[in-house]
């Protein structure tokens, strides 16, 4: 747990078994607890705030060398494009 000098602290837990990363921020009375899903390696899937409204939930989907390839959110989805030396060299978005 890690305090911080606003009197905010943040706590982060690892559950393995369902590869879900849990942060919780708390200041005062106030709680956001954004939870992330993790893939076989650990590149972030999902993420998303609890209590989670209906439109905030986040997805990424990466290739086989684990290169980001598309990531979706509530507003619009970002698409990725590699050479074959891995540089980044497209970009395209949705919405």
């Amino acid at each position: 747990m890690k305090h911080k000098p606003n009197n905010m602290r943040t706590v982060h837990s690892l559950l393995v078994l369902f590869l879900v990363l849990i942060s919780s921020h708390v200041m005062a009375a106030e709680t956001e607890t954004w939870h992330y899903g993790l893939d076989d390696v650990g590149n972030i899937t999902s993420r998303g705030t609890d209590p989670l409204p209906a439109n905030a939930t986040h997805s990424y989907i990466y290739d086989g060398l684990y290169r980001l390839t598309d990531e979706s959110n509530p507003n619009n989805t970002d698409q990725y494009g590699y050479d074959p030396n891995g540089n980044r060299i497209n970009f395209t978005r949705d919405g």
